[in-house]
């Protein structure tokens, strides 16, 4: 009797101990999952701002180079033509420029915690 009573009884604690790890892996997952959103969000909004500030500072110094050279349209080609150079730049360079960054700072952040521990 008292063997079956501590048999339950362990089969209980390991129930109760397999449904907090449980509970916790998915708590674990949200707080990953939500602080990955927070900052892509976060990202996004900056990202938004820098394309509008390059916008627009962008208009200005053609503006400013097209009156210095007395041709806005020099002044838009040169920005143009900047903006071309950056862009194969880019292409040409992805992998280690973007894909490479982008990927390890995603890897950094879902496995922080096991780094920390």
């Amino acid at each position: 009797m008292i063997e079956t009573d501590n048999i339950s009884n362990l089969i209980k604690e390991a129930k109760d101990y397999l449904d907090a790890k449980v509970e916790l892996a998915k708590l674990q997952a949200a707080e990953s999952l939500s602080e990955g959103i927070a900052l892509a969000v976060a990202q996004l909004i900056i990202g938004a701002l820098l394309i509008l500030f390059l916008f627009f500072f962008s208009i200005f110094i053609a503006i400013y180079l097209g009156s210095l050279l007395d041709s806005y349209w020099y002044g838009f080609g040169i920005i143009c033509g900047f903006y071309l150079f950056i862009l194969l730049i880019f292409a040409g360079f992805k992998k280690h420029l973007l894909k490479n960054p982008i990927q390890n700072s995603v890897i950094k952040h879902f496995f922080k915690e096991s780094v920390d521990d």
